[in-house]
């Protein structure tokens, strides 16, 4: 999963100089909305990755036409690209 990793490493640098800009006193804040503030980096962070999967299936099967039965053999397989929401 490709991510942005200076995508994370600017909105983490961004939470910290909102803090040292603001003055704020009370330690406990600080430390709430720093928290806060990283937490939605991270978020968005894996959010814009992109999940690649692939499937494979295999089915077996027979048709029933009197008086033979025929073997059918299926496979199916895929891939797909979706996004974190």
């Amino acid at each position: 999963m490709p991510l942005n990793d200076s995508l994370l490493e600017q909105g983490i640098y961004a939470a910290f100089k909102r803090q040292s800009a603001k003055g704020e006193v009370s330690k406990a804040g600080v430390d709430r909305q720093l928290a806060k503030d990283i937490a939605r980096a991270i978020s968005v962070y894996v959010r814009l990755g992109t999940v690649q999967t692939a499937v494979t299936s295999f089915g077996v099967g027979a048709t029933a036409p009197h008086p033979m039965v025929i073997p059918v053999f299926t496979v199916a397989t895929g891939t797909g690209i979706g996004f974190v929401i």
